[in-house]
């Protein structure tokens, strides 16, 4: 194993630990795209069932859904749809991250993962405020989703420092900038993905 400046371990080099924990946050993705998906679908009002939502005979998956507060600022789309969008990225970025033989060159790839993942992780926290602090009973599905976020927020702070203490990324909103440019391909199959189960639904519905 070859060290940087410093003696910090090269992370770089060591191709089956970056992957291991890539794997780790792709698979927090992945289950939180599916439980994402379903969430959606019961704010759609197409799958009826319960699906762990019951709480003393009431689905607050589905009261939520009938709430202003399932859409943006109130009376925009259903952020469920925003949700679906955000962990099919989050999927996808890590599958990029999993495919990549070595982070050589990957920085600006992790500095995006780690805003997103942080990102997402602020808005949870405010949605979670509104689960347990103001609806009259909580959506179960949504807490799941905020316990596999966490499941992806963990494996990118573990990447972001390793790479950091070695000098690969410095968080720099230039570097910022170039991750997100550069993620286009995790963008275009996030709109896929989200669409394809829209389209889906709207078959259903």
């Amino acid at each position: 194993r070859r060290s940087s400046a410093g003696g910090v371990p090269d992370m770089s080099t060591e191709t089956p630990r970056h992957r291991t924990i890539a794997a780790l946050g792709l698979v927090a993705a992945g289950a939180a795209l599916v439980v994402s998906a379903i969430l959606t679908c019961k704010h759609e009002g197409i799958c009826q069932g319960s699906y762990g939502c019951d709480v003393g005979g009431t689905d607050g998956c589905s009261e939520l859904a009938k709430s202003s507060y399932s859409r943006l600022f109130g009376v925009g789309p259903k952020i469920a749809w925003f949700g679906l969008f955000y962990y099919a990225f989050l999927t996808a970025m890590y599958v990029r991250l999993l495919l990549s033989k070595e982070l050589e060159g990957m920085g600006s790839a992790i500095t995006t993962l780690m805003a997103a993942t942080a990102f997402g992780f602020a808005m949870n926290a405010v949605l979670a405020y509104i689960n347990y602090g103001v609806l009259p009973v909580p959506c179960n599905l949504c807490s799941l989703t905020y316990l596999l976020q966490l499941g992806t927020l963990l494996p990118a702070v573990i990447l972001y420092l390793s790479q950091s203490k070695s000098g690969k990324v410095t968080g720099s909103f230039s570097e910022l900038f170039s991750g997100v440019t550069g993620a286009w391909q995790s963008f275009a199959a996030a709109f896929l993905v989200s669409n394809v189960i829209r389209i889906a639904f709207s078959l259903q519905g």
